[in-house]
């Protein structure tokens, strides 16, 4: 169980997903060391592969999901491997697959301790009504048990980089649409999104760099926080158009034709900026 362990810490050690921070985390407490690794490969949204050293043999591994692993599984073991299918997505847990030559491992992985409890916002009742989807490369019961958690009605499970941009392809193609993702997975995704949003801390690099917006300190409970800010913004954007119209029609023309002093249209101009100013600054308050 230990060489399966550095097996998988040497596929996941420059991983930046959670499973692999896991893993890698899980090594470093029991001290295990990653084997030596060469012909490493990633395969986005699938799993990794290469070969180590075991016994003084060259050992092809594999590490990821079951379609990445499927193709690799020998003939005569392809009927414990479906029965094998069959099982792990009644554990209840997230899974992740090793493939060490032709011996299997199934990695699980479990959340302890009670589900994290945010503080409410006051106001999340006063913005615009968002319908949640979740969407993922999970297993559908994983799924499931993570959105039961949080309130989620929509599951799409069981989907790939492609699967998941064609997903909020069609959800733009309807409506406005805010993305929340962490991976290079949910790249495609956050740009296709109208808004992107990555976390700072966990997010990889593709991510943040495809994202609108980023959540510094990871916390999701500011989601509503700014959504209701962006309305806000766009209510008082629209009130400062209307003041420098308003300015436009009644002093600044007027003044052109003659019809209002000169010295009268250059206070209500400024006036107007002063009061666009302060409008805006209305934005400030938390």
């Amino acid at each position: 169980m230990e060489e399966a362990v550095a097996i998988a810490h040497a596929l996941e050690r420059n991983a930046v997903h959670p499973i692999a921070e896991a893993i890698n985390a899980y090594a470093h407490d029991k001290r295990i060391r990653p084997l030596e690794m060469s012909d490493f490969k990633s395969v986005s949204g699938y799993g990794l592969q290469g070969i180590v050293q075991l016994n003084g043999k060259p050992l092809p591994v594999f590490i990821g999901h079951a379609a990445f692993i499927s193709p690799q599984i020998a003939h005569e073991n392809r009927e414990e491997w479906e029965q094998l299918l069959l099982k792990i997505p009644r554990s209840g847990h997230l899974n992740t697959i090793l493939l060490v030559g032709s011996t299997l491992f199934v990695v699980s992985f479990s959340r302890y301790g009670p589900p994290a409890i945010g503080r409410h916002d006051p106001h999340s009742e006063d913005r615009a009504q968002l319908a949640p989807h979740h969407v993922t490369g999970d297993h559908q019961d994983i799924a499931e048990g993570v959105a039961k958690q949080v309130g989620i009605e929509e599951i799409y499970a069981n989907l790939r980089p492609e699967d998941k941009l064609a997903k909020v392809s069609e959800f733009s193609g309807k409506a406005g649409l805010i993305m929340v993702g962490d991976g290079i997975n949910d790249a495609p995704a956050l740009a296709r999104a109208t808004v992107g949003i990555s976390m700072g801390k966990i997010g990889s690099a593709t991510a943040i760099d495809a994202s609108d917006a980023v959540f510094l300190n990871d916390n999701l409970f500011l989601l509503s926080w700014l959504t209701r800010k962006a309305h806000q913004t766009m209510h008082i954007v629209k009130q400062n158009l209307g003041l420098a119209l308003a300015v436009i029609l009644f002093a600044t023309t007027p003044a052109l034709l003659g019809l209002v002093p000169l010295w009268v249209a250059v206070i209500l101009h400024e006036g107007g900026t002063v009061i666009v100013g302060l409008n805006s600054l209305r934005l400030l308050r938390s």
